[in-house]
């Protein structure tokens, strides 16, 4: 007589495909973790640990230590640590300074989806760092980035629609994406928008901004635009 089988078994010879799913997740687990160690990659479910280690050495400001480990979570694809390498290689920091590696792991982040990599990737093509410069490449990155509401790439955007560069001027879209920043506390739209109103560029021109209080104050060509008006 055969045994009586124990609640699991008798769940997994009731249901056979459960058995087979388990053994399939087993083989691919054991295949990721070889491949992992052929590379020298860290698992994927240790990435969020390596990272966690590598910020720790940053905040402590052992840059070297940083950085080996935030490699280690971006080679096992952490959007966030790829974003913190390619600053550390950006800015030399802990690595010697390379803006074509830096442009590799913000790449690496931005097509994850990371609102920090795009607007930094947006920012290299802009600026020709680590790679040739294209205008068109970056109004992209950062029109990925402030659509999640990145205020520093909307405020980006918000100048090549401005200057046309990139995209065709367009004032309506310059004040539009200005606005959006400066809702956030972005000073530097603030001074965009205000420039904006003084000379009339896609808004009704006006040398008198309302504050959300009421008040009125005047706006002249040296306005110091910081106390976030534009809610």
């Amino acid at each position: 007589m055969l045994p009586t089988p124990d609640n699991e078994n008798r769940s997994l010879i009731s249901r056979p495909g459960r058995l087979l799913e388990k053994a399939e997740s087993g083989v691919k687990r054991v295949l990721a973790e070889m491949v992992a160690d052929v590379l020298g990659l860290a698992p994927v479910e240790d990435a969020e640990l390596l990272f966690q280690t590598g910020a720790s050495y940053h905040r402590k400001q052992d840059y070297g230590e940083a950085v080996k480990y935030l490699r280690k979570a971006a080679q096992a694809n952490h959007a966030r640590a790829q974003y913190i390498l390619g600053l550390c290689c950006h800015e030399g920091t802990g690595t010697p300074s390379d803006n074509v590696e830096a442009v590799t792991w913000f790449t690496r982040a931005a097509t994850q989806g990371h609102a920090d990599g795009q607007h930094s990737l947006g920012f290299c093509y802009a600026s020709g760092l680590g790679v040739r410069q294209d205008h068109a490449q970056s109004v992209g990155w950062y029109r990925k980035a402030a659509e999640q509401g990145n205020a520093q790439a909307q405020n980006n955007l918000a100048k090549c629609y401005q200057n046309g560069c990139g995209v065709p001027q367009n004032y309506d879209e310059a004040v539009k994406w200005f606005l959006e920043a400066a809702r956030q506390g972005n000073t530097e739209s603030q001074y965009g928008l205000a420039y904006c109103y003084i000379h009339g560029q896609g808004v009704t021109q006006s040398y008198v901004w309302r504050q959300p209080s009421g008040t009125e104050r005047q706006l002249n060509r040296d306005t110091n635009v910081l106390e976030r008006p534009w809610r």
